[in-house]
């Protein structure tokens, strides 16, 4: 009989048995079965399942099992009995059977095949697996209450099946137990943590083995995120088998929550030095550019000759480059007004009103850069020095708005933004123009009348006008608003001109014979300050201009002279020196040139003007040292004038001592006496004209915090004419040693101080 004749025995067999019947051949290809197998598959008919291997027709787990048995009874020759479980291709259940497999023989008794029939036992399966499972978990929820660990367990397809209470509370659940049994967390957590969840769930089931790591949950209540330490285990009979999974959680979200504090405290910290890096790198490009700046400014202003078309293009581009530096400074300079409420309560405070003029300028031709919008400015000599009192941040915004609603004024039509800056002895004038459409009295009038007026100003700027209204009453400001309809509008700001702070240079004040250093580390600021001294020099040829790239150059020029001449030297000098060990204060300082102006773009900054104080040295920004005025006194003829020339003070004595006790003993000494004293030499020295020339000075010799000798000191002032010099010292000297113009007196020998004070 062949293979097919056996095949269609098989065939009639099939129709009378009344369970699954099936056959395969070698290969594991099914070649026949009756309607009971086509049926319990979910399939319509024989087409279906003909041919077909059991990785066909069944999921890869499954066919590999039923795979694994046809193979075995090839290799053994015997039937076997085994359970099988197959899925129902309609309605994709699984269902469990009890299948009998024995060899396929011909009629030599060689094995050609397999031939299986099967008992569904699903019903009794499942009953049997419900038993054991609910003998579990009616030990877990017994157990379960007295644990001090939130426990939970879940079913074969993720759904809780039970929980203790203290699941409930960290989670922070407003239910009860029973509504979260038969739950996934799907349906309590958002997708993302809920199947992160799941998949640790899953791989305990696949793998058989403990997962623990870290899970997170949001809280149901609060929606606080938290962090837990999981530990999920297989959850089986007592035969072994996995029926879901157990799991248990410690909350670590504290100690998480510190971690990421640590890390953000780092990362900021990194971040922050980066920054810091960068904002230094930005404020040092932006002083390198400031430099040639300010020699642009000072050479176009100084230039006469220069044709005033080409004078306005070089102030154009001076004014560019001057933007790219504002700029600059603006966007990685710390910002304002940035407390850790997000509101401020301002404090009126002095402040330069040109710098912030030039910023707020800076920052419209960047904001108003697409537009044909061309902005300038046009300072007076007095408005470049003027002061205000005022809050900072308001008063910026203030200018802000009125700017942006003459912009919004020309629309998208070409047009000009102007700033003007004037001052007097009493008020500080700010106007700004447009030439824009202009407005009716009635629209001037609502603005006066604080109405708001927003109607075709873009992003709600209309609004701004009330804030500035504001911010004018608030500062002592007041406005006018002068505006002809087709023409333009003015707004004219006046506030109260208040005292400059004592740190900012206002002028520079020579003699016709003084020595000027100038020290700056980049050569073009020294072009432009020869261009500024030109017709100075023409004028007073006695002026010496010294200038110099080194710190250290200009600190050994100054000491390469004597006392005397020191007095004739006026310091200009810059406080960045780039790649040298000494910085302008450095040098001011070991100079003890007390006429003395630090040059610095970082004027603004509160260390340098400490640092500044400290020498009694006086600031210019360097961007108005085109500006600033240069003052040159004439010296009278008569150098050593008399007692009776009117504008020198008259004193019977001056001590100078650096022991403040033992000055105030000679005060009271000379109790009816008209007595100055200096316990500084160097302060002496700086006033020292103010004197008449037989004006009495006794000197102490020592001086702790002055390099000069009392006889050094003595040798400036006879060469500057003083005639009735004492050298008033606790040591004795020879002879030799005292010139002519010196005597010399003991401390203890009071009376020949008071012979002296009498004489």
């Amino acid at each position: 009989m062949t293979t097919q004749d056996i095949y269609a025995e098989l065939a009639k067999t099939a129709k009378i048995i009344a369970m699954p019947f099936y056959w395969l051949d070698l290969n594991q290809v099914i070649r026949g079965a009756n309607d009971l197998v086509v049926s319990g598959l979910g399939l319509k008919s024989f087409i279906d399942v003909v041919g077909k291997t059991p990785y066909d027709l069944y999921p890869y787990d499954l066919a590999h099992v039923i795979a694994l048995h046809h193979q075995a009874v090839i290799s053994n020759g015997e039937t076997i009995v085994v359970e099988e479980a197959t899925r129902n291709h309609a309605t994709g259940k699984v269902q469990y059977y009890t299948a009998t497999i024995w060899p396929l023989r011909g009629d030599n008794g060689e094995i050609v095949g397999t031939v299986g029939t099967s008992t569904d036992i699903t019903n009794k399966k499942i009953a049997d697996e419900r038993l054991r499972y609910e003998k579990v978990l009616a030990h877990l929820t017994m157990v379960a209450e007295i644990l001090p660990v939130p426990v939970y367990w879940l079913s074969m397809t993720q759904k809780f099946v039970g929980i203790n209470d203290l699941v409930l509370q960290v989670i922070g659940a407003n239910f009860c137990k029973k509504d979260l049994i038969g739950k996934s967390p799907l349906d309590i957590y958002p997708e993302v943590i809920a199947l992160n969840i799941m998949h640790h769930h899953t791989e305990v089931i696949r793998t058989g083995e403990l997962f623990y790591g870290e899970e997170s949950i949001e809280d149901l209540t609060t929606g606080q995120l938290k962090y837990f330490n999981a530990i999920i285990a297989p959850l089986r009979d007592d035969d072994g088998n996995t029926i879901g999974t157990i799991g248990t959680s410690l909350d670590i979200t504290a100690r998480k929550e510190a971690e990421f504090l640590k890390l953000e405290n780092e990362a900021y910290q990194v971040i922050s030095q980066e920054q810091e890096k960068f904002r230094k790198l930005a404020d040092q490009v932006a002083h390198d550019i400031r430099s040639p700046l300010a020699s642009l400014l000072m050479i176009v202003k100084a230039c006469q000759a220069i044709p005033e078309r080409e004078r306005v293009a070089l102030r154009e581009a001076a004014v560019t480059i001057d933007d790219i530096a504002n700029n600059l400074l603006n966007n990685y300079r710390k910002k304002e007004g940035t407390g850790d409420q997000g509101l401020i309560t301002e404090v009126r405070e002095a402040v330069l009103v040109s710098p912030i003029l030039l910023q707020i300028l800076t920052d419209k031709r960047y904001q108003y850069q697409n537009l044909a919008v061309k902005f300038a400015h046009y300072f007076s000599s007095a408005g470049n020095f003027s002061w205000v009192k005022v809050e900072p941040i308001a008063f910026k915004r203030m200018l802000s708005n009125i700017i942006n609603n003459a912009v919004d004024a020309l629309g998208q039509e070409e047009g000009k933004v102007v700033l003007n800056l004037d001052s007097d002895e009493e008020c500080v004038r700010i106007t700004i123009e447009d030439n824009a459409k202009g407005m009716t009295p009635e629209l001037v009038q609502k603005i006066m009348n604080n109405i708001s007026v927003t109607q075709g100003k873009k992003n709600g700027h209309g609004i701004g006008l009330t804030q500035a209204r504001e911010t004018l009453e608030n500062n002592e400001g007041k406005w006018v608003i002068d505006s002809q309809i087709g023409q333009g509008t003015k707004f004219s700001l006046i506030f109260p001109r208040t005292q400059a702070l004592d740190w900012i240079a206002e002028a520079i004040e020579l003699n016709d014979d003084d020595i000027v250093i100038i020290l700056d580390d980049d050569s073009s600021i020294h072009m432009a300050w020869e261009t500024r001294f030109d017709n100075i020099l023409k004028k007073f040829p006695q002026l010496t201009i010294k200038h110099f790239l080194s710190g250290q150059e200009a600190l050994d020029f100054v000491n390469s002279h004597h006392l005397a001449q020191q007095q004739k030297v006026v310091l200009l000098a810059d406080y960045e020196l780039l790649k040298q060990e000494l910085n302008g204060l450095d040098v001011i300082e070991k100079t003890q040139v007390s006429r003395s102006i630090l040059v610095t773009s970082h004027y603004a900054n509160k260390q340098i003007q400490q640092l500044a104080a400290i020498t009694n040295t006086k600031i210019l920004p360097k961007q108005l040292a085109s500006d600033i005025v240069i003052k040159i006194s004439q010296k009278v003829a008569n150098e050593y004038m008399s007692i009776s020339d009117k504008g020198l003070k008259e004193v019977d004595v001056i001590f100078v001592d650096d022991d403040q006790r033992l000055l105030d003993s000679f005060i009271f000494f000379a109790f009816n006496k008209k007595v100055d004293t200096f316990q500084n030499p160097r302060d002496f020295l700086n006033c020292v004209n103010q004197y008449p020339k037989h004006t009495k000075i006794m000197l102490d010799h020592h001086f702790a915090n002055f390099d000069q000798k009392g006889l050094q000191i003595a040798a400036t002032l006879n060469a500057l004419g003083f005639t009735r010099l004492y050298l008033l010292s606790g040591e004795s000297f020879s002879a030799w040693q005292i010139p002519d113009y010196l005597t010399t007196v003991m401390k203890t020998d009071l009376e020949k101080v008071e012979a002296i004070l009498n004489h």
